[in-house]
């Protein structure tokens, strides 16, 4: 009869609903093994992972909970947007991209910021792609955390321009220090024709003094410029504590600084380059946190490690100078005192600092076999205490001007500023010696070729156009290997200098010279003839 369907016809459509049962019960046991497979996945990553439908946040893995500080349920909540967790600026192109997705168009990885459940910015790169879930379209998105790569880049954009501003510094010093030596030295002529009753007497000591604050402010500026391995010499921390200050007091007026320097204090063998840039991340910390001006409190005394108990570690037996910066500032928290000396670890805002001011601090301590504390209270102030190994060794000051030694013999002074050449050449005169000068390198090759056997020394600026003072330094070693060679400059860094005096070189003189001093090196170079 039309329209029966016979048994058999019935047992093959029952059999084919059978058939599909069973795909789709496989199909929802794949589905469900490939999700249990994804959360597996997802739940180990170290990145962010998270599915994005219609705005709604649908899946979050336990990386996201670390990363943003929220919690699972808030981020199912029907009222948790997902844009919110981007940072203002960038949610634009968030939904731009998110937009291309739908339209079936690739969106390659990109950088944003995201904002965190205190309001705090983490910077992190993005991967996302279209998926279905349940029917429908979703977003797909791995972030990766990159603070600390973006400090990181920051911090080697900060050493670039550091190395770019040493290198300035150090042509700015050289010029400068040349300034300095021509004032300095037609100073010393006009005294030494005058006694001191003379009415000029006092405005000429005036001078002097004023060009060795001059030499004092350059040497501060390449300190804290200048990188490289430790040069360990004795030093007087009063001294640095009294130079440094007064310099860091000019740049922040609103700043009280009071000084208690002991008189008696023991001298340290340090870089004094890496303690300035102790002392200044010490003072700038203090300045941080008195932003509407203070006072800044710097003790120095001679200390025991008897005088260092009760401290977190056990200091080495023996005698150490302690430098002490007191400000009356905000103050900090335990916990934050517990992390101030972590490399990138910062109160400051993004942008303010990247966290290494006083990590570095800590190294260059450490790296002095010395110690460093910090005491703080919220609202009350900090204190941070540098202890360093005292020298039984003690430091000397020369003064300023002195009696200079005289001398006899012949000397090729060797420079490229004529005025510093002819102040030079008359200085040396003065000092009893026959002198003959040269304004280029290779004026005093060709000179001493001419008379190699006629000089008795050689002076020679080290940075020089044309032929430096390092390749005319070689050039009349070539010519006498037993000639002697004295180098002046007014700022080279150490590794130009360190070469040519393992060469055989007979001293450096940094520029601006003490008479004093010069005539007297002269003179114990001349006297081992």
């Amino acid at each position: 009869m039309a329209g029966k369907v016979s048994y058999k016809e019935l047992e093959q459509k029952v059999r084919a609903l059978e058939k599909e049962a069973l795909k789709l019960k496989k199909a929802e046991c794949e589905l469900a093994e490939s999700e249990e497979k994804f959360r597996t996945i997802a739940e180990q990553s170290p990145n962010m992972v998270f599915i994005n439908r219609n705005g709604r946040v649908i899946y979050a893995n336990k990386r996201a909970e670390e990363i943003t500080g929220y919690r699972k349920d808030e981020f199912y909540s029907p009222n948790f947007e997902f844009i919110s967790l981007i940072a203002p600026e960038h949610r634009d192109v968030v939904k731009e991209n998110f937009q291309k997705h739908l339209k079936g168009e690739e969106v390659e990885s990109y950088e944003y910021a995201l904002m965190d459940r205190e309001g705090r910015r983490i910077d992190a790169a993005i991967r996302t792609r279209l998926i279905k879930h349940n029917g429908d379209r979703a977003i797909l998105g791995i972030v990766t955390d990159i603070t600390i790569q973006k400090e990181l880049e920051a911090q080697l954009q900060h050493g670039r321009r550091m190395q770019a501003l040493g290198a300035l510094a150090g042509g700015i010093a050289h010029d400068f220090n040349n300034i300095l030596t021509i004032i300095q030295g037609n100073m010393f002529l006009m005294l030494s024709k005058k006694n001191p009753d003379h009415p000029d007497w006092k405005n000429l000591k005036n001078i002097e003094k004023q060009v060795e604050s001059g030499a004092r402010l350059t040497r501060q500026l390449l300190q804290y410029a200048r990188k490289g391995r430790q040069e360990v010499k004795l030093i007087d921390l009063n001294e640095m504590v009294k130079d440094s200050s007064a310099t860091f007091g000019r740049t922040r007026r609103d700043i009280t600084v009071h000084w208690e320097l002991a008189e008696d204090l023991m001298s340290v063998e340090a870089d004094e380059g890496q303690i300035a840039q102790v002392l200044l991340n010490l003072y700038i910390n203090a300045a941080d946190a008195m932003p509407d001006g203070g006072e800044l409190f710097l003790r120095t005394s001679n200390v025991t490690h008897e005088d260092m108990q009760g401290r977190a570690y056990e200091p080495k037996p023996g005698r150490y100078v302690l430098f002490a910066v007191r400000d009356t500032g905000i103050g900090m928290e335990q916990e934050v005192q517990e992390r101030i000396f972590e490399p990138f670890f910062t109160t400051k805002k993004p942008g303010r600092g990247t966290g290494l001011g006083l990590a570095s601090a800590y190294g260059i301590v450490k790296s002095h076999e010395g110690y460093i504390d910090v005491e703080s209270e919220k609202g009350h102030g900090t204190t941070f205490s540098v202890y360093l190994p005292a020298s039984e060794r003690k430091s000397v000051t020369e003064e300023a001007s002195g009696q200079f030694v005289k001398g006899r013999g012949t000397i090729l002074l060797v420079d490229d500023d004529n005025d510093f050449l002819d102040v030079g050449v008359n200085i040396l005169r003065h000092l009893g010696y026959r002198v003959f000068g040269a304004n280029s390198g290779k004026e005093a090759v060709d000179l001493f070729k001419e008379n190699k056997d006629r000089f008795d020394l050689l002076i020679i600026d080290v940075i020089m156009p044309g032929m430096s003072g390092k390749e005319t330094f070689d050039r009349i070693k070539e010519i006498n290997p037993a000639v002697k060679i004295l180098l002046l400059t007014g700022y080279t860094g150490p590794g130009k200098t360190n070469k040519m005096l393992r060469s055989g070189c007979e001293g450096v003189v940094e520029k601006p010279f003490k008479i004093k001093e010069l005539s007297q090196k002269i003179s114990d170079i001349l006297s081992n003839r």
